[in-house]
């Protein structure tokens, strides 16, 4: 009896093991969530999107896993999808990392902990905030750091009352003038994260510029009333329009990027309002494809579902380019300087077998060419024993 005891539980843990490791099954072969922002740069000649992510590999076994990743940085080449190099974070998840800002020489982070510089060359780490002299009393639990293009530098306030900023490519705060400390300091002692973290999410808006017209959403011209499909429409200056194409969309909306915008010069003073410092907003909405001559639309798969979806049509055509899944919706979006547009959105990936129960979710990179071309990149896709592929 005890060895058929033994022998059951023998065949239950090869059982476990099996679903679990060896063949994904109800698993996911990946379970990856992009931290915030998005940096592009040149790697060697290569324009090149570096992002933050925590690899959590087998949703809800991962602890069992010798070969959990945990947080990463990686950069990939937005012409081919090709992987240039990626990193642990050291145990850092990339929901504790955000991407501040990225030069010629160094991309700069956030996490939880402090500031982490990277060489871009090979994504090795340079220096955090304990190398970078003039920070002073540094707190990273209170310290706020934020982008200023005007300045080209990021912006930091180590200490009470103290603002300095770091030139990208450099590795040490500097001292700024009067005019510099009147116009940040509000922003980074009580507008402080909020304001730094105001990008960190895609968003979409229901009008773009095309081509010296507007792109708008139409119901198709002799539809019944309640039709939930919508078609790229050019708009008129009358509130009328001309339908594009004949895809229709529910839900519709253009994707765009969140841009901060730079607070007014000597705005701070004695402003007791965001208002006083960002009377516009504290960023705005920049439709992808503007200078590309295409559109990326957000909508929902059809009206029987909430599932969302990513579609890329012509701008003047309303031809449609490419189409991705993204069930669980918009995570971040942005343009590079050369033209190109990196969306990431959430996604369900099912494992080999016929999923039961619910069904991780996994963030992935959309990359959508000056063409409007799309391509797919799944994050740390795992496999045989759990082994990273």
């Amino acid at each position: 009896m005890k060895r058929i005891g033994i022998g059951v539980v023998l065949l239950l843990v090869a059982a476990f093991v099996a679903v679990f490791f060896i063949v994904p099954g109800p698993m996911i072969s990946t379970a990856a969530r992009v931290g915030q922002g998005l940096l592009f740069a040149q790697i060697d000649g290569r324009d090149a999107v570096i992002i933050a992510y925590d690899d959590n590999g087998f949703s809800g076994v991962g602890f069992l896993s010798p070969w959990h990743h945990d947080g990463r940085i990686a950069a990939f080449d937005l012409d081919t999808g090709e992987t240039i190099w990626e990193h642990g974070l050291d145990g850092e998840g990339a929901s504790l990392t955000r991407m501040i800002a990225a030069g010629e020489k160094y991309a700069y982070l956030e996490t939880t902990f402090g500031l982490r510089v990277i060489a871009l060359a090979d994504g090795s780490t340079v220096a955090t905030e304990a190398d970078i002299p003039g920070l002073g009393e540094f707190d990273g639990l209170t310290t706020t750091f934020a982008f200023s293009r005007s300045e080209g530098a990021i912006m930091v306030n180590p200490e009470e009352g103290v603002v300095r900023k770091i030139v990208l490519d450099t590795l040490e705060a500097a001292d700024v003038d009067a005019r510099t400390y009147e116009t940040w300091e509000c922003v980074l002692a009580w507008t402080g994260h909020g304001y730094a973290e105001s990008d960190d999410e895609a968003v979409t808006v229901d009008r773009m510029p095309a081509d010296r017209e507007v792109l708008g959403f139409g119901v198709p011209s002799g539809s019944p009333p309640g039709t939930p499909g919508k078609r790229l429409t050019r708009l008129n200056d009358d509130g009328s329009g001309v339908s594009l194409g004949a895809e229709t969309f529910v839900s519709p909306g253009f994707v765009a990027q969140s841009v901060l915008v730079e607070p007014i010069p000597l705005g701070c003073g004695d402003a007791q309002w965001d208002d006083d410092v960002f009377p516009d907003g504290k960023a705005v909405a920049e439709p992808l494809g503007t200078r590309g001559g295409y559109a990326v639309v957000d909508h929902a798969r059809n009206a029987r579902t909430d599932d969302r979806q990513i579609t890329v049509v012509d701008a003047v055509s309303g031809e449609v380019l490419g189409s991705n899944p993204a069930e669980g919706g918009l995570v971040d979006a942005a343009t590079a300087p050369s033209g190109q547009a990196v969306v990431i959105v959430d996604r369900f990936l099912p494992g080999v077998l016929p999923s039961w129960g619910t069904t991780p979710v996994t963030s992935t990179l959309l990359f959508i060419a000056a063409d409007g071309s799309m391509r797919e990149i799944v994050l740390a896709p795992h496999g045989w024993l759990g082994l990273p592929w």
